[in-house]
């Protein structure tokens, strides 16, 4: 629902922008009846960035993990728009937009490889738009329009490690036993902890 709320508002700012530009009066009224014929003209969803990234998200055929990722950016691509009040066209995409983005993205506290996770798919709208010919902005080709990234430890046990976790005998403690087993189960299977915590018999086969 709040997707397709700013996806509406999104809508009434291009209008908005549009009727002031054309020099047309805005009342509630026009505004609500204006019809921009030239845009009209031009297939829904490729007009913009925001509108083919949408397009893109729902025909690219890309598993459910990437859409996924997709629509993230593109709520984030969204807040951007709306908090600058601008409208996203191809054209004005430039380095000082990936500045501005990026400073934007720092200034929701996000981390440096979620950031560039962002910047990523935002290559991804652009070099298909591109390759589509709706625009010839090769701005994502530039060397500093980069996706940024940082070294992370990752802290894993090996299964060796949970193999000795899991035969150690812990039956004088049934508490810290059946801890153990559901962080046994969480680990080989990704459940998050309040599944497994909602886990009956039944779910598993287990009498």
């Amino acid at each position: 629902i709040n997707r397709k709320l700013n996806s509406v508002e999104n809508d009434i700012i291009d209008r908005y922008e549009e009727m002031v530009k054309n020099k047309i009066k805005v009342t509630p009224e026009s505004l609500r009846t204006y019809n921009n014929i030239e845009n009209d003209r031009k297939p829904k969803g490729t007009t913009t960035l925001i509108g083919f990234a949408k397009n893109y998200k729902e025909t690219c055929g890309k598993n459910y993990k990437t859409t996924r990722h997709y629509g993230t950016t593109i709520n984030v691509l969204e807040e951007y728009s709306r908090s600058k009040r601008i409208r996203l066209n191809f054209n004005d995409i430039d380095m000082s937009f990936y500045n501005g983005f990026v400073k934007f993205l720092q200034g929701k506290n996000l981390r440096i490889n979620t950031i560039g996770g962002h910047i990523k798919n935002l290559k991804v709208f652009l070099r298909q738009s591109y390759s589509q010919k709706i625009h010839d902005n090769r701005i994502f080709e530039h060397k500093d329009f980069r996706v940024l990234e940082e070294d992370v430890d990752s802290i894993y046990l090996t299964k060796e490690e949970l193999g000795k976790m899991f035969r150690l005998d812990l039956s004088d403690n049934k508490t810290l036993e059946q801890t153990r087993d559901a962080f046994i189960l969480g680990a080989f299977t990704g459940l998050r902890f309040s599944d497994i915590q909602n886990l009956r018999p039944e779910n598993i086969g287990v009498d």
